[in-house]
Formats: C-alpha cells, sequence, structure tokens
C-alpha cells in the first residue's frame, strides 16, 4: 500500500472519529468539527480529535484484505438505555472493490432500533469530507442479534473513499461485559472470519458503575 493511500485512509478515519467521538458523544461542534449541510449530503470540516475520545467511548481500528476498519462505542450503558455504535470501512487497497456485506455484532442482549449509512467522500482542493446517505438493507440474526447490511441492488457497493455505519441498540438485559466488533465481505474478499476493531461495553442496572475498551 501507498504512502498516499495510508495518509488518505487515516485521514478517513480521523474525520470519521471526530464525528463519533464528538457529535454523537455530545461535545458539540466547538470540540471538534463543523458540519454543514449541502443538499443531501454532510460536509464535515474536521479539526482535532483532541479530547474526543473521552471517557464515556472506546474507539478501535484494524485492518484487513487492504481494508481499514474504524469502530467506536460507549464504555458502559445501562438496562433499558439506547447507545449507538460508529463503524467506518475505507478501502486502502485496489479501488475497484466494493463492499458486498457489512456486519455489526454488537453485545449479547443488544436490540436494533435503527441504522444509518454514508458514503465518504474526500475533495482535496477543498480539504472537505462530504457524507452522503446511502441507502442498504439490513437483516438482524434472531441468535446472534448480528446486523447484516447490503446494496440492495446486489451488487458490489462502491464506497468512494469509505463507508460511514451507525447502529443504535437498546439495552434489553444485564450481561455484565459485552463485546461487539465488526466483520466484512468485499468483491473477492470472503468475510472475515474474526471480528475487527472489537471494543467492549459494560452493561449495569440502572445507576450502576461502567467501564470498558476497546482493542
Amino acid at each position: 500500500m501507498s504512502n498516499n493511500m495510508f495518509r488518505r485512509g487515516a485521514s478517513i478515519i480521523a474525520a470519521a472519529a471526530v464525528t463519533a467521538g464528538c457529535l454523537a458523544v455530545g461535545m458539540g461542534t466547538a470540540s471538534g468539527s463543523d458540519c454543514q449541510a449541502s443538499g443531501d449530503l454532510t460536509q464535515l470540516r474536521p479539526r482535532s480529535i483532541a479530547g474526543c475520545l473521552n471517557y464515556t467511548h472506546w474507539s478501535s481500528g484494524a485492518t484487513a484484505a487492504g481494508f481499514t476498519v474504524a469502530h467506536s462505542g460507549p464504555k458502559g450503558a445501562d438496562t433499558g438505555e439506547e447507545v449507538t455504535f460508529y463503524s467506518t470501512i475505507s478501502n486502502t487497497g485496489d479501488p475497484s472493490r466494493g463492499i458486498t456485506k457489512a456486519v455489526h455484532h454488537p453485545p449479547a442482549g443488544f436490540v436494533l432500533k435503527s441504522v444509518s449509512s454514508s458514503r465518504i467522500r474526500h475533495v482535496p482542493a477543498e480539504n472537505r469530507y462530504y457524507f452522503e446517505p446511502v441507502g442498504l438493507t439490513s437483516e438482524v440474526d434472531p441468535a446472534t442479534g448480528a446486523v447484516t447490511l447490503r446494496d440492495p441492488s446486489g451488487r458490489p457497493l462502491d464506497i468512494l473513499d469509505g463507508l460511514s455505519l451507525s447502529f443504535t441498540y437498546e439495552v434489553r438485559q444485564i450481561i455484565g461485559v459485552g463485546t461487539s466488533g465488526v466483520t466484512f465481505e468485499a468483491t473477492g474478499v470472503p468475510e472475515t472470519p474474526d471480528w475487527l476493531a472489537t471494543g467492549r461495553t459494560t452493561v449495569a442496572p440502572i445507576g450502576g458503575a461502567i467501564i470498558g475498551y476497546g482493542s
């Protein structure tokens, strides 16, 4: 992989981390980034991720088959609470490959409430990242709770400079420490056998102590 591709992949992950780690955690634009609506796109002007990854959330990353995966989520949650996990997949290898399947594996006892997905487009001349909403089908495994996303056309999805995903769940049972992770399948790449960019979330009774971390 060239240094340019590596830097581009790293910058996309950083931009996604700003969005997930600051805006979604409630730290506001003053702490991390400016987002502006532009038609059906959102443009992100990243500043710094310093201070975004705070004590309430973990963030982790991994690479597989020329793709880079970032994953972030809550360190802890109370039973009955709704929590959101964020995943980003970027293609740092052959640009002709598309994603045929992306799977989020939540901790046991987390029940899916909603999913959102966007393709990331980087415009170097503007130093901007544009997030373009894309409609994907979702299927929940009744046994494991894993959420599988696919392009409804059945064809590999061109993810441009990255695919940004968010998954909101309701915590339905006390489980102690639960692990979450991501797997994916792409053109010429079978589904990754191991969970990537894993993290751990501690579920406690309402008002209980919470801890956790990513790996």
